[in-house]
């Protein structure tokens, strides 16, 4: 069975769509950010609530992986005021 074809999926399942661990998956849950059920001693999380996360997100900036350092370091220089950043 392909994973589109599932309602809920395993907290590892999750995870790996969503390309992160599953440390970080339970802390979106407990965020409230990823909607997550209990069945038995199993923990699923919806795949509803999987794609409406992602649907979330920002769109990441286009270009080059060395572009988004860039950006990144420029947010980082915004928030801390600290001009010597490169």
């Amino acid at each position: 069975m392909d994973l589109s074809d599932r309602v809920a999926l395993s907290p590892r399942e999750a995870a790996r769509c969503l390309s992160i661990g599953t440390t970080k998956l339970y802390t979106l849950i407990a965020a409230g950010k990823l909607d997550a059920r209990s069945f038995g001693h199993r923990t699923l999380i919806t795949r509803e609530s999987v794609e409406q996360f992602l649907a979330s997100l920002p769109p990441a900036p286009i270009g080059s992986a060395r572009n988004g350092t860039r950006l990144r370091r420029a947010a980082i220089k915004t928030v801390s005021g600290d001009a010597s950043l490169p």
